[in-house]
C-alpha cells in the first residue's frame, strides 16, 4: 500500500506511518499547501519526496486542486491520507484521486470542522477522540463550502479519548492533569500511565483472544534477550508469569529462586548457592511447578540448569548463564531462556511513590491469588529478617499485556 499524504502543518500521523510502516504501508509522497509546513522538512529527512502547492491569491478552489493533482501525477499511490490538511476538497480532486481518508480530532458526527478540539472542550464532554473517515465532496457547484457536508463521509474507525482538566503553573512553567498530584506528593488522586506496543502476541490470556504487548520501558522481561531464538516466542501468560517471577527473585540480596505458575507462586527460596535455592523452591510444590516459570537472581550455573530441565518448564529468567548452563538449557527445544542484564534491585521492584495499576474485565479476567505456604520454613532473609514472601510486591511494571475476545466490545488490561 502506497500513500500520498497531504498536510498543512506538522503531519505527525503521516510521519508515524512512515516510521512504523503498519501492514507494509509506505508513504510515497507528502504534499503541503503551505511552503513552510514543518512536515516537508521532516519528510525530506526520511527520504520521502515532497511537494509544496500553496494557493495563489485569487485562485479558486478547483484551480488549486488541479495544480495539486498535477503535482501528484508523477507518483504512484493507492490511497490519499489527509493529516491536518486545512482545505476542504471538492469533487475536482476527489473524483480524480484514489480513495481519500481524513484523520479528524473528534468522535464524528460530533464537532466537525476546523475547531473540533476547542468545540469539544467548550461543550464539557467527558470523552472525545479521533475519527478516520472517507472524504466526500463538501462544496456546491461554485466551489463554496457547504458546512453541513464537512466531515460527513463514511466513518472507517474511531478511537475514544477521555477528556481531563489541566492545572497550569505559569511560574513553574509546568502543566499537570487535575488531581494528578496531592499535598503529600506520594499518592495522587488519579494515576496515569501510557505505553507503546512492543509486539503482537500469538493469542491473549486464552486461545480465543487476541493479544499484544505494551511496554513503558525497555527493562525487565520485555527487554530481555531470548538466548535460544529457535524456540517459540513468549505468550501473554508467559510475560505475566515471567514478570511476576522476576519481581519476586529480585526482592532478595542472597541467592534466590522463584517458580511461578499462572501468576501464583509454586515456590520461592533463598540459600547459600543458586542451585540450592532452586532445589528448595522446587521442593515447596513440585506438582504446581510443572510447566512454570523460573526466575533466578544470580547467574545460572550448570548444576542449577540440570535441575531445571529435570521437569518441564516454560521459561527461565536470569541475569546471566555459564556456557555449560546455556548448553544444557538449550537442549530443551521449547524452553525459553531469557537474560535480563539490568536486573532490578529491591528499590526498583518495591515502589511506594506510584500505586500499582490494574484494569480488567470479564473477557480477560485473572484468577484470584490463592493463599499458599510457598517458602521453606526456617530460612530467613538477612535483609528483611522474615520468612521470604512470595506475593509479587507493588512495583513499577515494565510491560502490560492486552487481550480482546473476538466479537466482544469488552477488553481487559493485564498489568
Amino acid at each position: 500500500m502506497r500513500i500520498a499524504g497531504m498536510a498543512s502543518n506538522r503531519g505527525r500521523n503521516l510521519l508515524n506511518i512512515a516510521d512504523r510502516a503498519p501492514g507494509g504501508a509506505e508513504v510515497a509522497v507528502v504534499l503541503a499547501n503551505e511552503a513552510d509546513a514543518p512536515v516537508l522538512e521532516a519528510a525530506a529527512d526520511r527520504s520521502i519526496p515532497t511537494e509544496a502547492v500553496p494557493a495563489d491569491p485569487g485562485e479558486s478552489r478547483r484551480e488549486h486542486e488541479r495544480r495539486v493533482l498535477k503535482a501528484l501525477a508523477s507518483y504512484e499511490f493507492d490511497l490519499v491520507c489527509l493529516d491536518g490538511y486545512m482545505r476542504v476538497l471538492s469533487d475536482t480532486f476527489l473524483e480524480a484521486a484514489p480513495v481519500t481518508l481524513n484523520v479528524h480530532p473528534s468522535l464524528l458526527p460530533a464537532f466537525p470542522g476546523t475547531s473540533a478540539v476547542n468545540d469539544a472542550l467548550a461543550a464539557g464532554v467527558a470523552v472525545s477522540g479521533c475519527t478516520v473517515h472517507v472524504v466526500t465532496d463538501a462544496t456546491d457547484a461554485n466551489g463554496r463550502v457547504v458546512r453541513e457536508r464537512v466531515d460527513a463521509g463514511p466513518i472507517v474507525t474511531q478511537e475514544p479519548v477521555p477528556v481531563y482538566a489541566v492545572e497550569v503553573d505559569h511560574e513553574a512553567e509546568t502543566v499537570a492533569l487535575a488531581g494528578e498530584t496531592d499535598a503529600g506528593g506520594r499518592f495522587p488522586d488519579r494515576h496515569f500511565s501510557g505505553a507503546d506496543r512492543a509486539s503482537k502476541l500469538r493469542y491473549g490470556e486464552n486461545p480465543h483472544q487476541a493479544g499484544a504487548l505494551y511496554a513503558d520501558t525497555g527493562a525487565g522481561v520485555v527487554g530481555a534477550e531470548q538466548l535460544n531464538p529457535g524456540a517459540k516466542a513468549l505468550s501473554y501468560n508467559n510475560y505475566n508469569d515471567a514478570d511476576a517471577a522476576l519481581a519476586v527473585a529480585a526482592e532478595f540480596d542472597e541467592p534466590a529462586a522463584a517458580v511461578i505458575k499462572h501468576t501464583n507462586p509454586a515456590g520461592c527460596a533463598v540459600a547459600d548457592s543458586i542451585a540450592e535455592a532452586y532445589e528448595r523452591a522446587l521442593a515447596t510444590d513440585p506438582m504446581s511447578a510443572f510447566g512454570g516459570i523460573v526466575a533466578l537472581n544470580r547467574e545460572c550455573d550448570g548444576p542449577t540448569a540440570e535441575q531445571i530441565i529435570d521437569s518441564f518448564k516454560e521459561v527461565v529468567v536470569a541475569p546471566g548463564y555459564t556456557d555449560g548452563a546455556l548448553e544444557t538449557l538449550r537442549s530443551k527445544d521449547n524452553l525459553r531462556v531469557l537474560v535480563v542484564e539490568e536486573f532490578p534491585t529491591r528499590s526498583e521492584t518495591t515502589n511506594t511513590s506510584t500505586p500499582p495499576t490494574s484494569r480488567s474485565s470479564p473477557t480477560a479476567s485473572r484468577p484470584p491469588h490463592r493463599s499458599r505456604r510457598c517458602c521453606l520454613p526456617g530460612r530467613r532473609s538477612n535483609t528483611s529478617n522474615r520468612t521470604p514472601s512470595c506475593s509479587p510486591p507493588a512495583r513499577r511494571r515494565s510491560a502490560s499485556a492486552w487481550a480482546r475476545s473476538p466479537g466482544s466490545t469488552r477488553s481487559g488490561w493485564r498489568r
